[in-house]
């Protein structure tokens, strides 16, 4: 062949590209991309992968083992370049198609290097290195370029570089006395690097050029610390020498009178954000008014572990006393302390006498915030009940910190900066389970590893529990571990020690709620989903929705149930692992649950009515349970939006006693929106009971459903089974209905497997019946889904002038009926034929109506068809930009949405549009990869088609060899299916191989 598999546009062959202009990219810190000052979003972790690793050298060729490795690490799919190129092209869709060039053995990023942040860094440190009296401004731009962390970077030196040049700088502007802002600086950087003594040197000289005598030695001691508890050694010589500088200076140092702050945790992990919000926080704390930051939680959470990170890293900022208080507000065994009793502990430990202490509470809150007027101390005040609790302990001196924590969120505590912690992401929490396990055995298990840290709902307090059992027991393997972990109602068992247990931590938040609010508590335990709204609880409760919101809020105020999202609520894994124990022993429990599955069956009925009303005729009826509320959508966007946000409930009240009627009720929906594993999970379960249970009506209904779906993924053989069945049943019991919606079916079947004829006799069986049927039992609806699947058996078989008729009485039948979705389908249809007709401006009119309805409705399968016959339509008028556009759209869909024929149909749309702009060797691209789609699934005129059409396009290529093995292909498939354009291909092969 005459063109190359890949790209012929390759930089050997016409020069480099000019770099692309306006794309930027930063990788010193989070990923961000912008392009003309826009942001671009790359969420793929594989495609940022590579695009961190192009970014690393712009402009440069990288070869294609590097970026495999970068990308896939250990485990490369078996066709690295072609998964390669998949994704490459994924990444120049998002970036521009001019931002990724090909080269002779790899890919690179046509950008300047000055518009990679990490090219410009090394740069302006090599321009550093000969800038003279100008070094220090280079290496103040250079660092400044540092966001944090690179993500995803692993060059070799580059935070040591860093490091350097940030060292550099600080001792060019020590020297030349610049010392604002330069202590605060280098105190964040030996938070991030706690081990590295050139910064704590830097430190401790900053802090006593600026008269901060204290904190520096006090710095000195943290630094000792630090290294004696995670090296086991001293500091180095140049800070034992500095060290005894400051102790011989002339002027007297102070020591802090007080540093109550328990010892750092060995095992801290993550929580960066909130660190850095409170130490900012912290900082403006200094010489200004007092500061509160109130941390707050769930139990277990890693509120008193982040507070006493912050403090240690603050404390060098408040030298005149650091102070800790347990208020005990949620300490088994303890009572909560008192403001009084707090007052009189903390008077104490700043030095006032015991007998100077006054009774009364008014009189030692005064004397607390004289004595701390004019101090910069730090104040935290651990484990609080809530506001009121606190606010008698609070300074009023200015350059106060206080830090509080509680499990409750201090909304009235005036001017506090709150900062509420969720649980850990993944990444983290697993770093700290290795950690705490201590040796090798979650690195060498590592999906058993995080399958724990998932069973502990990443519960900071949970995970340090199963690692600390797990390092106690090293005859066990994490699996093992995992495995005690799966059965949710033993987990909260595995979950203790003798140090402590998830229980134990609960209880205490349990205990403090009122007794309505631990009733609605449990009651939570007995809803099966993830998360739920106030109408769901309102029934759990037999409440009205208001007061059911009131509480549902006063337990997310306690902490003890979370709100991620307005209106939705959710228990913590573990939170909820505790209310189902203590609603085992509910003695309404079954009354409680009939009521919630009641409310959801009749929800989702009342739902699906006003989204799908043309098939209501197929739905069964569910009554609303005494003491539910209503579900009362409002218009179409209402109901889906109640749909999706219930599926995953819907789908967990499923059980063997309601899977039949769930199934029956929401089927069209999970086809609509393209919710296929649900539907997965759902049918299979529903026909074994309903035949089991001997219910036929639900048995029919189901096997049509089963059809359906099977039919959505190209495995027709199983579709015909299920569409057959289900009309036998339908036969056997009268039920015309069903019989025409099964012979429906069975026709689109056999239209899909090449065999117009036989769909042909099959809608105008079902269309018969429909006409027999009284219009509330649904013969509208079938027949009109019937006359418009016609049109695709008349095209089939030539008779156009019938194939248009039947599309227009399709679309008559479903505005009739108000099939809305069948409307968008019929018009569909219609535009399709006007396509291939040539009637192309009668075609877009049918068709731009159609994507309108499409979108209105979220359908997104018939979006994806309804742009594939635009794109085809504006390719006849040869608006070739147009025709791009909405096919490439189309593919994005189809793609999104795991519809492979309609993704095989734009590749092919794209195919015939590179060949008609004059681009043979992307149409040939395009159609390689409609077959590779095509085979994916079980359709033998698919792969018929495709191979016929990619050897038309070969042919046009001029290469005659190949498109005669593709028609060759194609024939076999057609005469397997006994297609009628069997005929028509064996006459041009005939032609090609006699020629």
């Amino acid at each position: 062949m005459w063109f190359s598999s890949g790209s012929p546009h390759t930089g050997a062959s016409i020069g480099l590209p000019s770099p692309v202009v306006g794309l930027k990219v930063r990788v010193l810190g989070a990923l961000e991309v912008l392009r003309s000052g826009e942001p671009v979003r790359v969420t793929s972790p594989r495609q940022r992968a590579l695009l961190v690793t192009l970014a690393m050298a712009p402009g440069r060729s990288v070869s294609v083992e590097a970026l495999a490795e970068n990308v896939w690490g250990e485990d490369p799919p078996n066709s690295v370049r072609a998964s390669l190129h998949t994704l490459v092209a994924r990444l120049r869709s998002a970036l521009g198609e001019d931002s990724i060039g090909t080269a002779a053995n790899g890919y690179r990023l046509d950008v300047h290097p000055e518009s990679v942040d990490v090219a410009r860094f090394l740069r302006l440190i090599e321009v550093a290195e000969r800038a003279g009296d100008g070094e220090r401004d280079v290496l103040a731009d250079a660092v400044a370029l540092w966001r944090g962390e690179p993500v995803g970077v692993d060059a070799p030196g580059l935070v040591e570089r860093y490091l350097l040049a940030v060292q550099r700088r600080a001792d060019l502007d020590l020297a030349a006395g610049r010392h604002d802002g330069l202590a605060a600086e280098l105190a964040d950087l030996v938070a991030r690097y706690p081990l590295r003594e050139p910064l704590w040197e830097r430190l401790i000289r900053a802090l006593a050029a600026t008269g901060r005598g204290a904190e520096a030695l006090a710095a000195y001691a943290e630094c000792r610390e630090r290294l004696a508890d995670e090296l086991g050694v001293e500091p180095g010589e140049a800070l034992r020498l500095l060290h005894a500088e400051l102790l011989a200076a002339d002027e007297p140092v102070s020591v802090p009178r007080r540093r109550e702050l328990p010892r750092d945790i060995g095992h801290f992990t993550g929580r960066a954000d909130e660190v850095r919000r409170l130490l900012d926080a912290g900082r403006a704390a200094v010489g200004r008014a007092v500061v509160i930051s109130a941390i707050d939680g769930m139990a277990g959470i890693g509120k008193t572990t982040l507070a006493v990170r912050v403090a240690r890293q603050l404390a060098p900022e408040f030298p005149d006393s650091q102070l800790w208080i347990d208020l005990y507000a949620h300490t088994p065994g303890q009572r909560p302390l008192g403001p009084n009793v707090a007052l009189d502990r903390l008077l104490r430990a700043v030095g006032i006498p015991g007998a100077q202490v006054p009774e009364g509470l008014d009189e030692r809150a005064a004397l607390w915030r004289t004595t701390m007027a004019g101090r910069r101390s730090l104040i935290v005040l651990d484990n609080a009940r809530d506001s009121e609790q606190v606010r008698p302990l609070l300074p009023g001196a200015d350059g106060c910190l206080v830090l509080v924590t509680s499990r409750r969120r201090l909304v009235d505590l005036e001017g506090a900066h709150a900062v509420s912690l969720d649980v850990m992401p993944s990444s983290e929490a697993l770093d700290l389970f290795t950690r705490v396990v201590g040796d090798d055995r979650p690195a060498a298990e590592p999906e058993a590893s995080a399958e724990v840290v998932e069973s502990c709902g990443r519960l900071p307090l949970a995970v340090r529990i199963a690692a600390s059992r797990l390092r106690h027991r090293p005859q066990w393997t994490v699996r093992y571990f995992a495995a005690r972990l799966r059965d949710e109602h033993r987990r909260l068992g595995e979950l203790r020690t003798e140090g402590g247990d998830v229980i134990g931590v609960l209880e205490p938040s349990y205990q403090a709620l009122d007794e309505d609010l631990r009733r609605q508590f449990r009651l939570l335990g007995l809803h099966p989903g993830a998360d739920f709204d106030a109408r769901a609880a309102a029934a759990l409760a037999d409440l009205p929705v208001e007061q059911a919101e009131d509480r549902l809020q006063r337990l997310v105020d306690a902490n003890l149930l979370r709100e991620p999202m307005p209106g939705r609520y959710q228990l913590h894994d573990l939170v909820r692992a505790y209310a189902i124990r203590l609603a085992s022993g509910e003695p309404d429990r079954d009354a409680v649950l009939t009521r919630l599955t009641g409310y959801y069956l009749h929800g989702a009925g009342a739902a699906m009515n006003v989204a799908y009303p043309a098939e209501r005729y197929r739905r069964p009826v569910v009554p609303r349970p005494h003491g539910a509320p209503p579900v009362e959508p409002a218009d179409f966007g209402d109901a889906i939006a109640w749909l999706e946000a219930e599926r995953a409930n819907l789908l967990a009240i499923a059980t063997d006693e309601q899977v039949v009627l769930v199934s029956r009720i929401v089927w069209r929906h999970l086809s609509r929106t393209n919710r296929l594993d649900d539907a997965w999970a759902l049918y299979p379960r529903a026909l074994e009971h309903a035949r089991s249970a001997g219910d036929v009506s639900g048995e029919l209904q189901v096997l049509i459903s089963h059809s359906e779906l099977y039919w959505l993924v190209g495995r027709l053989r199983e579709s015909m089974r299920h569409s057959e069945q289900a009309a036998a049943v339908a036969r056997a019991t009268g039920d015309r209905a069903g019989e025409a919606q099964a012979l429906a079916m069975l026709g689109l079947v056999h239209q899909q497997m090449g065999d117009p004829q036989s769909a042909a006799d099959l809608y105008r069986q079902a269309i018969a019946l429909g006409e027999d049927i009284d219009g509330d039992a649904g013969g509208a609806h079938v027949m009109g889904v019937s006359w418009s699947n016609l049109v695709w058996a008349n095209w089939l078989l030539g008779r156009q002038a019938d194939a248009y008729e039947a599309g227009l009485r399709g679309l008559d039948l479903a505005r009739a009926c108000g099939d809305t979705h069948g409307e968008a389908t019929a018009l569909g249809n219609l535009g399709y034929w006007c396509v291939d007709q040539g009637r192309y401006d009668e075609a877009i009119g049918y068709l731009e109506r159609a994507l309108e309805i499409a979108r209105a409705l979220g359908f997104r399968r018939a979006e994806a068809n309804t742009l594939h016959s635009l794109g085809l339509a504006c390719l006849g008028k040869q608006r070739y930009d147009e025709a791009g556009k909405h096919l490439h759209r189309a593919l994005a869909i189809a793609r999104d949405i795991g519809g492979r024929e309609a993704e095989r149909e734009a590749l092919l749309g794209l195919s015939a549009l590179a060949v008609k702009s004059g681009r043979p060797w992307l149409a040939v691209d395009w159609g390689q990869k409609a077959l590779e789609v095509a085979y994916r699934f079980d359709d033998p005129s698919q792969r018929a088609e495709t191979h016929h059409e990619l050897g038309d396009t070969y042919e046009s290529c001029g290469d005659i060899e190949s498109a005669v093995e593709h028609w060759t292909a194609a024939l076999l498939l057609y005469d397997e299916i006994g297609s009628p354009r069997a005929g028509e291909l064996r006459a041009t092969l005939e032609r090609h191989v006699i020629g």
